[in-house]
This record gives structure tokens, C-alpha cells and sequence, in this order.
């Protein structure tokens, strides 16, 4: 088999495929970006994230809330971790099984729902306390949690 007509493009897509390669591999190094997206960000940091606009005395009353409920929003954040691992089972499985999806998506409904509620609760135990200008700027956006 004659490569004839293709040899002349044969270089230069390839060396358009290791350029393309090199700067890939290069921007992930120099961001230090993992290749997955990270897991749902940690209450304690939400926390923290929240608080960063919010006067000294309202930020600590904030922080105390969510410490407080950490450890059931940690234990919540778990079993949204092995959902991920029964639906990668789900799907990879030979043959395709209607009922335990729909039965996966809504273990997972459950946990998204009990996580809110955990965060729900924080806030408003957080908010009972704030001062005015706390939960102001609160409310203005200064203290969304992270992505």
C-alpha cells in the first residue's frame, strides 16, 4: 500500500496532534487542575467561604453552625460517594437494568434532599443569630458557597 498523496499532510498532523498533546499535558501541570473534577466541597469550607463578606461576630456564628453539623453533612457527602459507585455499576453492567437505575437515582435523590436539609439547618440556626447587617449581606451574595 502507497502512502503517495497522505505522506504530505502525514507530518503535520502529526506534529499538530504532539503540539495539541504537549500544551494539554503542560496546562495541567502549571494550573496543578486534577483531570476529574473534585468531590462536593467540605462543610467546614463552605463555612468559610460563606463567611469571608460577613462581619467577625456574624462570620464566627456561622462557622460554629456548620462545625456543628459536619459531621452528619460528612456522613451525608459519603453516601452521595458511593452513589457514583453503584451507578458506574449500573451502567456497566452487560445488560442494562431499568429498575436498578431508577432504584440508584433515587438513593440519590434521598441524599441530595438530606444534605439541603442538613445545610437548611445550619442556616437557620446561623441566621437566628446573625445581626441584620450579617444576614443583609448574606442575603446580597457576599457569601454564596463555592461551586
Amino acid at each position: 500500500m502507497s502512502l503517495g498523496p497522505m505522506r504530505k499532510w502525514l507530518l503535520p498532523v502529526s506534529l499538530a496532534i504532539n503540539v495539541f498533546l504537549g500544551a494539554a499535558v503542560v496546562t495541567h501541570f502549571l494550573h496543578h487542575r486534577p483531570l476529574h473534577p473534585p468531590g462536593p466541597p467540605d462543610p467546614v469550607e463552605m463555612a468559610e467561604h460563606m463567611a469571608e463578606s460577613l462581619p467577625p461576630a456574624d462570620a464566627l456564628v456561622l462557622r460554629q453552625a456548620f462545625a456543628a453539623r459536619a459531621p452528619t453533612m460528612r456522613e451525608i457527602l459519603l453516601g452521595d460517594a458511593a452513589f457514583h459507585s453503584r451507578l458506574r455499576t449500573v451502567l456497566e453492567a452487560p445488560e442494562f437494568d431499568a429498575a436498578a437505575m431508577r432504584a440508584t437515582l433515587a438513593d440519590a435523590d434521598k441524599v441530595h434532599v438530606a444534605f439541603g436539609e442538613a445545610m437548611g439547618a445550619a442556616m437557620i440556626d446561623a441566621a437566628g443569630k446573625m445581626s441584620p447587617e450579617g444576614r443583609r449581606k448574606l442575603a446580597r451574595g457576599g457569601g454564596h458557597p463555592p461551586p
